[in-house]
């Protein structure tokens, strides 16, 4: 069983801003979400929750389809959170994402099927969560038709 340890560091700046670092990565610039007044040009804490499921599910799912060989061509995504208040206060409800992918043959496609079921069965950041995430999938096969969901 492997483990790690990650590390990271929060530092105030002024008003609702703050910097956040790891180390070896460039800062992130972080402010409170729009809805409470936050700086549109920074990243809120909720944003930076939905883009790591979002780069979680990308990742975990390369590598499966690394060990596989899969010709990938394209790979998007979308992804959207929903937050409601509660009496305990404002909590994520769901987070869909949605992913376009594109590969080289038939048999990819089923490659990337499988790697997609792996990948939301084994994301530590999707395990994290207290609330869903559902993956919705357009899967095409260059110079083909869509593979459905």
């Amino acid at each position: 069983m492997t483990a790690d340890v990650l590390l990271t560091n929060l530092k105030w700046v002024n008003g609702d801003r703050a910097s956040l670092h790891a180390p070896g990565c460039p800062d992130v610039s972080l402010s409170q979400p729009l809805l409470f007044g936050g700086d549109p040009d920074r990243w809120s804490p909720e944003e930076l929750l939905t883009g790591a499921v979002e780069a979680d599910v990308l990742m975990t799912f390369l590598q499966f389809i690394k060990r596989r060989q899969v010709g990938l061509r394209r790979y998007a995504s979308h992804a959207e959170a929903h937050l409601e208040d509660s009496p305990a206060g404002l909590r994520f409800t769901g987070i869909t994402l949605t992913l376009t992918i594109e590969v080289d043959a038939a048999a990819d496609a089923e490659a990337v099927t499988q790697a997609i079921a792996w990948a939301e069965s084994h994301s530590p950041i999707i395990h994290a969560l207290n609330s869903p995430v559902r993956i919705h999938r357009a899967v095409t096969v260059a110079e083909s038709s869509t593979v459905p969901a």
